[in-house]
């Protein structure tokens, strides 16, 4: 499946898809001085279509 879509922008599926199925641009911290991620992001060893 992710072969059909890669070639289309992330933003022409946000447009496609809805609100509703989209992440929520106003997402905040959960309190007040929530840190940050801690480290950088590091790869994983996940195989395509395991997550």
């Amino acid at each position: 499946m992710d072969e059909d879509f890669k070639d289309i922008p992330t933003t022409t599926l946000a447009d496609v898809l809805g609100r509703e199925r989209v992440m929520d641009v106003g997402m905040r911290p959960l309190w007040a001085g929530m840190p940050r991620w801690p480290d950088r992001p590091s790869p994983c060893g996940a195989r395509p279509g395991t997550t």
